[in-house]
């Protein structure tokens, strides 16, 4: 009787601390906002009768800083940069794609170098959105033929003080000044960031342009600015509210991104893990998410029924951004320029 009583306790505390219960499996989520559909979510539960809590980030450094300090989760989403960062630091497991039968049905672009710089083999990460950075506009305000001709170059422009929305990161606000300059977004160049510097703070001194995240997303869909600097995915939203806004790449080239999703190599269900990635990764799930979060699904079918006639996103040229254009580039991983860059984004917006 005493080694029940003993051994039932220690049963008890190993499965709330290690399973979360073993009444209920449980899978936990850490992504940014918006990108599950409740429906995808409820479904997935009922289906495995599996328990998912889901937790937002709103930064690829939050994420790798909760992870640094010991977090568990089973599924991540982060951008490419951070994956590469998170597979070299032993963040990660490696994926059993035996169990992926839906990987096949991945876009190939999505897999394959120069989009899959970041894991080339896809031994960690599967792609699960992907965009760019442009400028979205009202064309009623600013002519179609000056944005297309001036590119980033003309938030420089002093007529747009006060109309002007910048997005607050600065991997993408310099990003804009050293491609408007004919540099790398890459560049470590301490001269090339020191004109960027000042190419921003032209910006910001002429203009005055208010600095947000997705608040600008709700202003621009009612006016309240003429021309932003934001994210495709934002700007295919808008677009669907408001038909009259246009998305923009200037030539000068832009970042294209991809958020993949990925197993964290501490995961406590890693066998849920892959069913989850599996099934998100299928048509039904991926035409459900990606009408939620308003960004490209990585399923080929999914995209061609979502971007056709009849579908949510037919004629939103924001939808579908460019690839394999020779001047875009995506991030790479550079924990030194990213701090510095963040430094001088601080100083520049105050």
């Amino acid at each position: 009787m005493l080694k029940k009583l003993i051994i039932l306790p220690a049963l008890l505390l190993f499965c709330l601390i290690f399973a979360g219960g073993c009444g209920e499996k449980q899978l936990r989520i850490y992504t940014p906002c918006e990108y599950f559909s409740p429906e995808v979510i409820d479904t997935f539960e009922k289906f495995y009768g599996v328990k998912i809590s889901v937790d937002y980030y709103n930064a690829n450094e939050t994420l790798y800083s909760k992870l640094e300090a010991g977090a568990v989760y089973d599924i991540l989403i982060p951008s490419d940069y951070m994956i590469e960062r998170l597979a070299k630091e032993g963040y990660l497991e490696p994926l059993n794609k035996r169990k992926l039968t839906n990987l096949s049905k991945i876009d190939p672009a999505l897999l394959q170098s120069p989009m899959n710089q970041y894991d080339p083999l896809s031994e960690y990460s599967v792609p699960y959105s992907w965009g760019s950075v442009g400028l979205i506009y009202n064309p009623d305000k600013i002519s179609e033929s000056e944005v297309e001709e001036k590119g980033f170059d003309i938030l420089l422009d002093e007529k747009l003080k006060g109309r002007v929305y910048l997005y607050d990161s600065e991997r993408d606000m310099f990003m804009i000044a050293l491609k408007s300059l004919g540099y790398s977004a890459n560049t470590s160049e301490d001269s090339e960031i020191k004109k960027a510097v000042e190419w921003l703070h032209t910006v910001i001194h002429n203009n005055r342009p208010t600095i947000v995240t997705d608040e600008m997303i709700d202003g621009l869909i009612n006016g309240r600015k003429d021309i932003a600097v934001g994210f495709s995915g934002d700007a295919a939203n808008i677009i669907s509210h408001n038909q009259n806004m246009r998305f923009f790449m200037p030539e000068s080239g832009t970042n294209i991104w991809v958020d993949a999703i990925v197993i964290p190599r501490n995961s406590r269900n890693i066998d849920i893990a892959h069913d989850f990635i599996d099934y998100v990764l299928g048509y039904e799930a991926s035409v459900k998410n990606a009408e939620y979060s308003g960004y490209p699904a990585a399923n080929t079918e999914a995209l061609h029924h979502l971007t056709t006639e009849g579908g949510m996103f037919e004629n939103n040229e924001a939808y579908l951004p460019r690839l394999s254009y020779e001047k875009d580039e995506m991030y790479r991983d550079n924990e030194f320029l990213k701090m510095q860059l963040s430094e001088l984004w601080f100083k520049l917006k105050n």
